[in-house]
C-alpha cells in the first residue's frame, strides 16, 4: 500500500503525461489513486466505462454513487437550513441542494435549473451534466442564469458533484449548514 505522499506523487506524474486529446492509461492511475487516498469517491473500474454507471456497486444507481438514504439525509439537512439560516446566500445554497435531491429522488418533476421534465427512469449522467453546466451560468450570473441567486447555482453544482463521487464532502454538514465553496 503506497503512502499518501507516494500516491500524490504518482498522481502528479500521471497528470503530466501528454494526452493530445485522447484517454491514456495514466488516467486510470489517477482515478484509482484518487479513490484509494479518499480524494474522490468515483469507483475506479478498469476497462471500458459503463454507459449506465457503476453506482450499483456502492449502493447507488447509475452514475449516482450515493444511496437514497444519504440523499434524503442531505435533503433534510438542507430543508432545516432553509428554516434556520440567517443569510440569503446560505438559504439560496440550501434551496439548490434541496432542488437537486428532490429531482433525483423523484419528488420534483422539473430539473432544478433548466426546468426540464424529469426523465421517467430518473436523471441520467447526461441530465446531470446539463444541469451542472446551467448551474455554472447561475453561479456566474450569465445569460438566463440570472433567474436564481449565484449561491443557488453553487449548491446545485456541489450537490451534483457529491452525488457523482467527484467530491467527498456533502453539500450540507451535520449541523445543517452549507459546505460553502471557494468558487
Amino acid at each position: 500500500m503506497p503512502t499518501l505522499a507516494e500516491a500524490r506523487a504518482e498522481i502528479d506524474a500521471a497528470e503530466r503525461v501528454p494526452r493530445e486529446g485522447r484517454v491514456v492509461p495514466a488516467d486510470g492511475v489517477i482515478s484509482a489513486l484518487n479513490w484509494l487516498i479518499g480524494a474522490k469517491d468515483g469507483v475506479p473500474m478498469p476497462g471500458r466505462r459503463s454507459s449506465t454507471g457503476w453506482g450499483h456497486l456502492v449502493g447507488g444507481r447509475g452514475v449516482i454513487l450515493r444511496t437514497d438514504a444519504e440523499i434524503n439525509r442531505v435533503a433534510e439537512l438542507a430543508r432545516a437550513g432553509l428554516q434556520g439560516m440567517p443569510g440569503e446566500r446560505e438559504k439560496a445554497w440550501c434551496s439548490g441542494t434541496v432542488a437537486v435531491c428532490e429531482w433525483l429522488l423523484g419528488h420534483r418533476s422539473k430539473s432544478p435549473v433548466r426546468n426540464t421534465p424529469r426523465p421517467i427512469h430518473g436523471p441520467t449522467g447526461l441530465n446531470l451534466g446539463m444541469e451542472e453546466n446551467a448551474a455554472e451560468d447561475v453561479s456566474r450570473q450569465l445569460g438566463r442564469g440570472r433567474q436564481h441567486p449565484p449561491a443557488y447555482g453553487d449548491g446545485v453544482i456541489w450537490t451534483i458533484r457529491w452525488l457523482r463521487g467527484q467530491i467527498t464532502v456533502p453539500p450540507m454538514n451535520e449541523q445543517g449548514q452549507p459546505t460553502l465553496s471557494n468558487r
